[in-house]
């Protein structure tokens, strides 16, 4: 199923992963738990605690990978 939408607050289990594509400009918040963001070409990957937020910066692949129980948006 593919669901193209402006924004979305997922609630992400752990080691749950969600695929974003075609995400460049948009940002990801990170409201509970802790999150791992890896975006394809990029030379290094991100880890969003609750209250941190991060730019996606290209069209690339990006992988979010919950490391504990955490509900993030995407806007």
């Amino acid at each position: 199923m593919h669901l193209q939408l402006d924004s979305a607050t997922l609630q992400l289990a752990r080691g749950q992963l969600v695929r974003l594509e075609d995400a460049a400009g948009h940002v990801v918040s990170s409201h509970d738990g802790a999150v791992w963001i890896t975006e394809d070409g990029q030379p290094r990957d991100i880890v969003l605690h609750q209250g941190e937020s991060y730019r996606l910066t290209g069209d690339a692949l990006v992988l979010v990978h919950a490391l504990r129980d955490s509900r993030v948006s995407v806007s």
